[in-house]
Parts: structure tokens; sequence; C-alpha cells
């Protein structure tokens, strides 16, 4: 087995990268930021028409990623486009024996990390442009978050008021909420793409992949 090199290791997570990007399956994302912005993002902006009151640019990427439904749906979207993580084929097996077998292991691991931060980034970019000519940038809540429910008692439960709980704006900031807010869905996409990965080296993928969709399951359910 060849011995580990970064830039190997950098260079094949370079090359699955940009295979994972050009792949076809990609237009799942747009559909995804077309759902979040009608089932979320434009119930947010209604909410500060409403009250005549702008949004902080943030909140809609935190009322999407602290959403119960939607912390459902991303990540069965990035399940579904990592659902050949890590592929391997004829050509893969001559490229391993060529590289190394922790070169390529490594690769696999940087893949995952740059395929959620790029993922992540494309939620939060569709959320935040929009807002851009709408919303403010400070480190503190809108009235829209804070004061929506005392305008308006009788809008109380609504979907559009629950998208952003009390327990968010009350206990953190809009930038500690938008950064853990961020990293524990990235640490939970994290946990789906290594579980894809250990069945795979098993050669158990289908496995992996009911287990990571039972994981999801039961995560919303409990």
């Amino acid at each position: 087995m060849k011995n580990f090199s970064l830039k190997q290791a950098f260079s094949c997570e370079v090359t699955e990268f940009v295979k994972w990007v050009c792949d076809a399956r990609m237009v799942i994302v747009a559909v995804l930021l077309i759902f979040i912005n009608n089932f979320a993002v434009s119930q947010l902006t209604n909410n500060a028409e409403l009250m005549g009151e702008p949004l902080n640019i943030l909140e809609p990427f935190i009322a999407v990623v602290n959403s119960e439904i939607l912390i459902l749906i991303i990540p069965i979207v990035f399940l579904t486009l990592i659902a050949d993580y890590p592929k391997v084929d004829t050509n893969t097996v001559f490229y391993i024996v060529r590289i190394g077998r922790a070169n390529w292991f490594v690769g696999q691991i940087l893949k995952l990390v740059f395929m959620i931060i790029s993922y992540l980034a494309v939620i939060f970019l569709g959320t935040v442009l929009p807002m851009l000519s709408k919303g403010f940038w400070y480190n503190g809540w809108s009235n829209v978050a804070t004061g929506f429910v005392k305008m308006f008692p009788d809008r109380r439960g609504d979907f559009g008021v629950e998208l952003l709980p009390e327990n968010l704006y009350n206990q953190l900031s809009v930038f500690e909420a938008a950064v853990k807010s961020y990293l524990l869905v990235a640490a939970y996409l994290m946990i789906i793409g290594l579980i894809l990965l250990v069945f795979s080296l098993f050669k158990r993928k289908t496995m992996g992949f009911i287990i990571c969709g039972g994981m999801i399951s039961l995560g919303m359910a409990f």
C-alpha cells in the first residue's frame, strides 16, 4: 500500500467532488430551494409586510434549519444526492491501487466534508440573498421574530409564526443561532455520510442507506 500523501488525498477529493457537482441530480437542489422559499421564507416575509418591519437577513436561514419539517427534508435530499457515496466501480478499483487505500479513504472523508459545506452553503445563500434588499444585518432579532404574536395574538400557533420559536430568540443571539444551527446540521449530515462510507467498505451499502433513512425518520419522530 502506498504511503499516505495529503496532496494525493486532496487531488482524489477534488476529482470526486467535481464529478458530484456535475451530476444531473443537482437539479434536486434547485427544487429544494424553490420549496424552501415557498414553504418558509415567503411566510416570514409576509409576516414582515404585515408588521411593516424588516427581517434580519439571517432569520430565514435560522428558521429553515430549525423547522421540524425542513430538518427532515434537508437530510433526505442530501442522502439522495450522495446515494452512491463512495462511488466504487471497476475504474475506481484501479484508481485505489494507483493512489493507495489510505489516500483514497482520506480523499473520501474530505469529499464528504466539502459536499456538506457546499450543500449547506447553497441553502444559506438561497435564503439570505433574497433578503439583502429587504432585511438588515445586525446581531439582534427583528421585531417580526419577537413581537409578531403581540401585535397579532390571533395568529399564535400559525406555521409562519412557529418558524422562529421563542427558545431561539430568548436564549441565543442571531449570529450564535445561525452558526450553531449550521454546525449542528453539518454534523447531522456528516453522520449520514460516514454511515454510508463505513457500510460501503463492508460491501453493505444498501444496508447503510436503509439505516440512514431509518435514522432520519426516527429523528423526526422523536
